[in-house]
């Protein structure tokens, strides 16, 4: 995003003791590619929303390095066919800034998901994820027209399905016979898609296929022979597709068999677990219940947990204790956060006790492995917080940090702060007292001090049993929509940021709205600035991030008032499809720039206190095509003729251009005709550039042009499908893309 602010716009140094709760702050959404190979460096487009020029940037990982390479670009439209039709009454996706990046990857990186995120004045951004692997990694590449072939296995795959009705293909050889894997990652790099994987031979076959209905991301298996090639196709299940929709597919060989044979004894019958122990299984629809015996005595302390989803299965499981009796003494179907299972449970009485493992899954569920643990509680404890604060400048924010107490320890507990970021106050140390189940750390931003946001830790220590125990502070981190187990979603990592009060409001005098605009034209909405006295700064309107819903291709510019303007007409385009049924909708936000106190120029983001809200009524301009399939010549020209329909009111003259598919981009040659006002019909010349033919059809979107008061577009466009025959010879052809 380039903002036009004057280099010379006023300012002022803001001094904010309350939070800036009214602003808007930025947030993460993806990285394309999403992840790399350790040991090497990866360009990549960060997107986000509601991004500022004065943007920090954070990895949580110390080895890893992020060089940001330009400011925040352009807002990017969702294209259609998002805008048309029943897909156009689907809540809009948010509408994304990207950054070019590098981020550089050490050699011995861990393989796994690292997280970023952003800040600014505003307040600090959630964590998205990139994901470092050992192995091969490609890029998807988005202009092919046919299956991107793969270089050999393993290989993962960084793609995404970028617009409605995309489907991306891979093809590759099997090296080997037995078992290829095809795994998805969407919803743990926070796609909020659910894939559909085919899988096909060399004859086109189906031989593989998985629709993500759960949200849990696909994995399919299925049986390769040595030599023979495959094609992986990969979609929404519902044709979706945005900016924000990447996706990591690793395809591997796999060893044929290892994954059907498990380490536990048959179900038919409880077998012996010792305590402490370790028992594994496979759940399936033939065996989707286990049992194990165990001896304990009165008064022992145990903790037994069960995982099934953190192994990557399918099936939903739950764990139940039984005592001597046989009566139930504890029992747990989901722990927080996740379908797997656990408790803590003190034994009554000394005897034989029964574990039952229970699977929930439909009868299609594929075998799933289990993990069952056994192990004495011991005293200790856990610490959490928030993964982010904001802190206004010059006043406080309170660090709330939550104990779980385990095996018994109810003892006090020391908290200390470490890696504060300049200008950031805390205690040295806060006393969470015995028993107590949580504390809150006043921290605060000293009011001349820098406003801007760093990474921090905490961490606790207790003395228990004569011994010294220190544990870290965890946050849960956000990015992942379907994470393995709650652990996964664990950092160290608090990102402290330092926040500014904005000086100015964003208002509608037009309330109660329901205006009446024509489709297909720019409609002047009345804004107005409220500054505060003594703030002459410029601010710029734009679309929000998060519009309302059926936003179908309403857009806007980014828009600059200057400081000595109070009152702003800000031009909203609404396409000529929309409906003359209901209103339509934009939300705005306005970006101002100030000083901090130390003189650093910051952008403060708030959103219009509404929405611009019109009425659509029908369409001035009207533009049709005379010949609706015409043919384009063994020359490579083409001759198209068009009608135009204009209401009364519309008295300037009419430009009209033909604008080509994106793979005929830079193919063919057109200019743009000027019809005079009262004329009602233009013809456009085209043709193929030297050394180009197009076989087959291409569709082609005509565009008129005008005016209104000389300032407001109006704008119509149709669609026009020419025909080419596939002449010999070999000049360069173009397909039609297979992602469309």
């Amino acid at each position: 995003m380039r903002i036009p602010f004057a280099a010379a716009a006023t300012a002022l140094v803001v001094l904010a003791a309350a939070p800036a709760r009214a602003q808007k702050a930025p947030d993460v959404g993806y990285a394309f590619p999403s992840g790399g190979r350790a040991g090497s460096s990866v360009e990549v487009r960060l997107g986000g929303y509601d991004w500022t020029p004065d943007l920090q940037y954070f990895v949580h990982d110390p080895r890893v390095r992020l060089e940001v390479l330009g400011p925040p670009g352009p807002i990017l439209l969702t294209p259609p066919p998002y805008w048309f039709g029943v897909k156009s009454y689907s809540a809009p996706p948010p509408l994304p800034r990207e950054v070019r990046a590098r981020l550089t990857l050490p050699a011995g990186l861990p393989a796994g998901p690292i997280r970023w995120q952003v800040a600014n004045a505003n307040g600090a951004s959630g964590t998205g994820v990139f994901v470092v692997s050992h192995e091969p990694e490609i890029v998807e590449d988005e202009t092919r027209a046919t299956a991107q072939e793969l270089p050999s296995l393993p290989t993962t795959i960084s793609g995404r399905l970028d617009r409605v009705e995309d489907v991306d293909r891979y093809r590759f050889r099997a090296e080997h016979t037995g078992l290829v894997a095809c795994e998805l990652f969407a919803r743990r790099l926070g796609a909020d898609v659910h894939l559909a994987v085919e899988v096909r031979d060399r004859r086109g076959d189906v031989i593989a296929d998985l629709v993500d209905t759960e949200g849990r991301d696909p994995l399919v298996r299925f049986p390769a022979v040595a030599g023979e090639e495959y094609e992986v196709a990969i979609h929404d299940l519902d044709f979706r597709g945005d900016w924000a929709y990447v996706y990591r597919l690793a395809v591997r060989e796999e060893p044929s068999g290892v994954r059907d044979a498990p380490r536990a004894p048959a179900p038919d019958g409880a077998a012996r677990l010792g305590l402490p122990g370790t028992a594994d299984g496979v759940l399936s629809a033939a065996a989707p219940d286990w049992r194990w015996r165990t001896d304990g005595k009165q008064g022992e302390l145990w903790r037994f947990s069960l995982e099934s989803r953190a192994l990557g299965s399918g099936w939903d499981v739950s764990l139940a204790l039984l005592g001597p009796d046989g009566k139930e003494v504890a029992q747990n179907d989901d722990l927080p956060g996740t379908s797997d299972s656990g408790f803590e449970v003190r034994l009554a009485a000394s005897g034989t006790y029964t574990l039952v493992v229970t699977g929930i899954g439909a009868r299609s569920t594929p075998p799933g492995p289990f993990r069952l643990t056994a192990e004495r509680a011991r005293a200790d404890f856990e610490l959490r917080t928030v993964q982010r604060l904001n802190v206004p400048t010059g006043g406080k924010a309170d660090l709330k940090i939550t104990v779980t107490r385990q095996g018994g320890f109810q003892g006090p507990i020391r908290v200390r702060l470490h890696n504060l970021p300049p200008g950031f106050l805390g205690a040295p140390e806060t006393i969470i007292p015995a028993g107590a189940p949580q504390i809150s750390v006043p921290i605060s931003l000293d009011g001349r001090a820098a406003v801007t946001a760093g990474m921090a830790r905490a961490e606790g220590t207790a003395d228990i049993a004569g011994t010294t125990v220190t544990h870290s502070v965890l946050v849960p981190a956000e990015g992942s929509l379907s994470p393995r187990s709650p652990s996964a979603l664990l950092t160290e990592q608090l990102l402290l940021c330092g926040t500014l009060k904005a000086p100015f409001k964003v208002l509608q005098p037009d309330r109660e709205g329901g205006r009446r605009v024509p489709r297909g034209a720019e409609f002047p909405a009345d804004i107005l600035i409220e500054r505060d006295a003594g703030y002459g700064g410029e601010v710029v309107l734009q679309m929000s991030s998060r519009q309302d819903r059926y936003r179908q291709g309403i857009s806007g510019p980014d828009l600059l008032v200057s400081g000595a303007v109070s009152r702003a007409e800000y031009p909203v385009f609404w396409p000529e499809w929309l409906e003359t049924s209901r209103t339509s909708r934009m939300v705005l936000v306005g970006v101002g720039k100030v000083l901090d106190p130390t003189g650093r120029e910051r952008f403060l983001t708030v959103p219009l206190d509404g929405r611009i809200t019109v009425w659509i009524e029908g369409a001035l301009l009207k533009i049709e095509a005379e010949e609706k399939e015409p043919a384009l010549s063994a020359g490579g020209t083409a001759t198209l003729s068009f009608r135009l329909s204009r209401a009364p009111r519309l008295t300037e003259p009419v430009q009209v251009e033909l604008l080509p598919p994106p793979e005929l981009v830079n193919l063919v040659d057109t200019a743009p005709v000027v019809a005079a006002p009262g004329s009602d019909r233009v013809i456009l010349a085209l043709r193929t550039r030297s050394g180009t033919h197009l076989p087959g059809e291409h569709t082609f979107t005509a565009r008129a042009v005008t005016r209104t008061d000389g300032r407001w577009r109006v704008q119509a466009e149709t669609t026009i499908t020419l025909r080419a025959a596939n002449p010999s010879g070999g000049a360069r052809k173009v397909g039609r893309s297979a992602r469309r």
